[in-house]
């Protein structure tokens, strides 16, 4: 598993950027994998995107080597997302 880039900018007291991923589509998470944030968060909880549109949008972010999160409404969603997470690290 990498390291978690986010936990460490803040032990070294760094600001984080963050981007909202509610596109559902890989293609733009990878646009945005690219524009220089920390993370990526992709918005389940608001955004148009659904359980199937994350897996591709986390690959487009890996090769950047991206933190990534997701934002989901449920606790079964959020365990399902966590196996997803845990292929792509």
């Amino acid at each position: 598993m990498r390291p978690n880039k986010i936990k460490q900018m803040w032990r070294d007291g760094k600001w984080v950027t963050l981007g909202w991923l509610s596109v559902p589509h890989g293609f733009t998470a990878e646009v945005m994998a690219r524009q220089g944030f920390d993370a990526l968060c992709v918005d389940l909880q608001h955004g148009l995107s659904e359980l199937r549109d994350v897996w591709p949008m986390l690959q487009a972010c890996s090769p950047r080597m991206l933190t990534s999160d997701v934002a989901c409404m449920t606790a079964g969603a959020r365990r399902q997302l966590d196996g997803l997470k845990a292929a792509t690290a």
